[in-house]
């Protein structure tokens, strides 16, 4: 952070305007001399579009060149005639160029402008000048002599004929000097180019040449205006060099988190795992207790951290919504399904209320939706002793020319409620409406100011109507689109019931590097029934597969699933995805990627090379058996039906075995029975929420 403070410190004192939006076109940096030259503040324009300097002069094709430029990752260069906050009119010459993340897509534009309004009225006073002169040369001297620029007469020979006293400056020589000097240069009519001259101290000047035609003592000539361009060129130099930096330092804290986050939720994945392997065991009493302590402590940890690292995340611009086809009813059963449990400890009622009017697939983030909801779900769950919890969206809007979607979601709940003076400092970061919240009910108040800013992603709004002690309603609105159907295998629900052996007859191959990982995942595996093979790396995984044996030999009918951790030696779970989908044999063999990455790239990646879904770690043995009930397709009936036959693991004749270890664990028992039950309630037009 200090090298990005001494940037801005450096792009504060510089005389130049420097304007940084994102890639949307919304202002997220100005530096002094912008708002100097324009009359607005900092706090002013932030989170504003550049066209609040718009004056109308010009059309929108110029506007539409500019953005096919810059997002092509090319350089805009051209001339803005803006207003100022004043309303007084203004030119500005701008260089706008992208800003790149290291997979090299658009982040951000960086815009570099000068006021360039007085050099337009030196260049219409020089036009009006000119047309005067030609009817009197004694004024055409005399404007010439006094220019600020420096000017020279040439003539058809290329010999120096005049110069005034800018010109002589440029070339730290006088007049006489210059006279009958070759000038050197081929010129033009209307030609305009830059040249290097050798100043004092043997220091290079750069000078910009612009050429008309003119008359000088009768004789066709060439003006050629002077333009030292040498301190501008230092400060261009210095903008590209700091604008590198920056984004050296972005891309340096975006590979931090992602390192930071690894590091994170490798451990934490093995108290899940570990924890909930361990409650499966003979415990006392006591020892239960503290069990689920530990257990909860984990979740309030994982909570936290994953809290920090998105607000880092959203104020670093890491963040980018995805674009996908979901059903919201299915997101509110996934929702459902998480906050159940927590309800039902304080004993309150959820109901979840969505109107017929929205349609049946949406298009949009449905992962960041979730987290919004979840949010304020959990907060309502949180801050209500007793009562119920309502949870509704409606349409507000519809459009059948962009297939936009407008939806409000309403989080009511029987609560505490909050103050009017609380709740205008519920979404400001690490802010809980009072100190004593923190005390009696935990939190960092980070929740609230990432749904904000999320929402603010979506195009939306997030506010609270709440009365104290009378409870509260947190509301948003986000903007998605119709989406495109989404096919009936896609949507995934399957009852949860851990003491089931639902994986009975069912091969697995875990493909893991990390020795505790491995006996985590293993251990969650053959408590569900599932016969358990071990890879260390994905090298190993394919020659299992198909390295040394006949790939015809029935081999993807041993194993009906691949668990393929991302990051390992040798061979990743990205690399050997690839390679085994070059087998025809093995291209509907489900291949799920666990990993701790969270750049949703890496996701990307993974799912390109041919996975079938990801796990994020630390992962609940709730979405190691959904997700894999989900690809693997069974039902009770296809479980009991399913039937191999094995070699001997132990084999030595069985050379595909040789890296492979199929192990069981001791004294483990079932969990007692669970129950989730989740109901949706379609809303009539007539029905509305009050009324259920």
């Amino acid at each position: 952070m200090q090298l990005i403070d001494q940037i801005q410190i450096a792009m504060g004192q510089i005389p130049f305007m420097v304007v940084i939006t994102d890639r949307e076109g919304k202002i997220i940096y100005v530096n002094n001399k912008f708002c100097q030259v324009t009359g607005y503040s900092a706090q002013e324009v932030i989170n504003q579009n550049p066209r609040i300097l718009k004056y109308g002069s010009h059309p929108e094709s110029f506007y539409r060149n500019l953005w096919q430029t810059i997002l092509k990752g090319k350089t805009w260069k051209g001339e803005f005639h803006n207003r100022r906050k004043n309303g007084e009119i203004y030119w500005e010459r701008a260089s706008i160029s992208s800003i790149k993340d290291d997979q090299g897509e658009i982040t951000h534009f960086m815009a570099i402008k000068e006021d360039i309004t007085k050099q337009v009225e030196l260049k219409n006073h020089r036009f009006r000048l000119e047309n005067a002169l030609k009817n009197s040369e004694e004024n055409y001297h005399l404007a010439i002599f006094n220019n600020p620029n420096g000017l020279i007469i040439v003539d058809q020979k290329g010999l120096i004929r005049f110069a005034n006293p800018a010109a002589e400056e440029i070339f730290n020589k006088k007049a006489h000097e210059l006279e009958n000097y070759a000038f050197g240069i081929p010129v033009t009519d209307g030609n305009s180019t830059e040249i290097s001259i050798i100043g004092p101290n043997q220091q290079f000047k750069t000078v910009q040449v612009t050429a008309v035609s003119t008359q000088w003592e009768q004789e066709q000539s060439f003006l050629l205006s002077l333009r030292d361009r040498t301190l501008e060129k230092e400060m261009e130099q210095a903008i590209n060099h700091a604008k590198e930096k920056a984004e050296d330092a972005y891309q340096a804290k975006g590979r931090f988190l992602a390192n930071m986050t690894h590091e994170i939720r490798t451990p934490m994945n093995a108290i899940f795992g570990m924890t909930h392997l361990l409650a499966k065991t003979s415990l006392d009493g006591t020892q239960l207790d503290y069990l689920k302590k530990i257990q909860s402590s984990s979740e309030m940890l994982l909570d936290i951290i994953n809290n920090i690292l998105d607000l880092s995340k959203v104020e670093e611009g890491m963040i980018q919504l995805e674009n996908n086809s979901f059903h919201l009813k299915d997101l509110f059963d996934n929702l459902a399904g998480i906050l159940f449990p927590k309800a039902r400890e304080k004993g309150l009622a959820i109901q979840f209320h969505l109107s017929k009017e929205i349609p049946t697939s949406l298009q949009g983030d449905s992962l960041r939706l979730k987290q919004v909801l979840l949010n304020l779900v959990s907060n309502a769950i949180k801050f209500t002793p007793q009562g119920k919890i309502d949870i509704s969206a409606t349409l507000i809007g519809e459009s059948s020319e962009t297939g936009d979607i407008s939806l409000r979601f309403e989080i009511k709940d029987s609560g505490i409620g909050v103050t009017k003076e609380q709740q205008a400092r519920l979404f400001q970061p690490f802010t809980q409406a009072e100190s004593s919240f923190t005390r009696r009910y935990g939190g960092t108040g980070l929740g609230l100011c990432i749904s904000k800013k999320l929402v603010d992603l979506m195009d939306g709004e997030i506010g609270v109507q709440s009365t104290f002690g009378k409870g509260s309603i947190f509301y948003f609105t986000v903007c998605l689109q119709q989406g495109k159907a989404v096919e009936d295998e896609q949507i995934f629900t399957v009852p949860i019931d851990p003491h089931s052996k639902s994986l009975q007859n069912v091969s697995v191959l875990l493909v893991e590097d990390n020795s505790l990982n491995q006996e985590i995942i293993e251990g969650l595996l053959i408590t569900l029934g599932a016969r358990v093979f071990v890879a260390a790396n994905g090298l190993e995984a394919v020659d299992f597969l198909c390295g040394s044996a006949d790939i015809n030999d029935s081999r993807e009918g041993k194993i009906d699933l691949v668990l393929m951790d991302l990051h390992m030696p040798q061979m990743d779970g990205s690399q050997a995805t690839r390679k085994l989908r070059t087998h025809k044999e093995l291209e509907n063999l489900p291949i799920i990627i666990m990993t701790a990455d969270i750049d949703p790239e890496n996701w990307k990646k993974c799912l390109d090379a041919g996975a079938n879904d990801y796990l994020l770690k630390p992962m609940k043995p709730e979405q190691l058996h959904q997700t894999l009930f989900k690809w693997l397709k069974l039902d009770e009936n296809t479980v009991a039906e399913k039937k191999h036959t094995w070699n001997d693991p132990n084999d030595p004749n069985d050379p595909n075995l040789k890296i492979i270890a199929q192990k069981g664990i001791d004294g483990l028992e079932d969990p007692p029975d669970r129950e989730i039950e989740l109901k949706v309630k379609l809303l009539t037009q007539e029905q509305s929420p009050e009324q259920n």
